[in-house]
Order: structure tokens, then sequence, then C-alpha cells
């Protein structure tokens, strides 16, 4: 018979995959992260409908293929994330979900520091959101 996993225990594994390539990085950009984190969630108390956070100039990724963690650089064009502007005003988007989506947007990029960058902002957001 199969054994079927439960989802905690897929977001924990998850969490704890994230909470890794979190600790990898070095500590200026843990700090970066957890800045832009914070500015993030600061957005959502309703009075804002635009956004706009940044990227780390780079980050310690785990590629295949590859025994040690390698730094990937982030271009500088592709730092800045903006959302929402002038007609989100008159829109009213709910914000949050726009993060959400910006954020799944960025994981699923070609580019992987672009990726993982997107990924440890999200688990750098959801940490300071829970603590």
């Amino acid at each position: 018979m199969d054994t079927i996993t439960p989802p905690a225990d897929h977001i924990l594994q998850e969490f704890d995959r994230q909470s890794k390539a979190f600790a990898e990085q070095p500590a200026m950009v843990q700090r970066f992260l957890e800045a832009q984190s914070k500015w993030i969630a600061s957005s959502f108390d309703g009075s804002s409908h635009t956004l706009k956070f940044n990227l780390p100039d780079r980050v310690i990724l785990q590629m295949r293929n590859v025994p040690q963690p390698v730094e990937v650089a982030i271009p500088k064009a592709s730092r800045e994330v903006k959302i929402g502007g002038f007609f989100a005003y008159f829109q009213k988007p709910d914000l949050i979900h726009s993060v959400i989506h910006k954020l799944a947007e960025l994981e699923q990029s070609p580019d992987t520091a672009i990726s993982a960058s997107g990924s440890l902002l999200r688990h750098a957001t959801a940490t300071f959101l829970v603590h």
C-alpha cells in the first residue's frame, strides 16, 4: 500500500529547503533580504497600491553537477521590481495578491539567480510576517 505524505510534511520540507538556501547566503545578502521583506510587509497595511523593492546584487546557489555552491550575480537592470503604478490607484488591486503574483513570476524566471532571489525573498517575507 502506498503511503500518503501529509501536506504538512511537504510544507515542512519546502520550509527546510528555503531555510537552508537562506542560511547559505552571505550575511550582507541575508540582511538585505530581511530589509526588503520588512518593506514589502509594511505595504500590506492597505494604504498603498504601489510597491517598489529590490533584489540582491548576488546570491549563492547550489548548481547541478557542481559540488560547491556558486555565487551568481543578478544583472543591475533586473534588480528593481515595481508593482502597481498610476492606474493601480484607480483600479484598487489587492497589493498582497499582486506581491504574491510578482514573487511567483520571479520564481519562474529562466534566470536562476532571479528565480532564487524570488524564492529567498518570499521565504524572508513569510518568516518576517510569522515572527
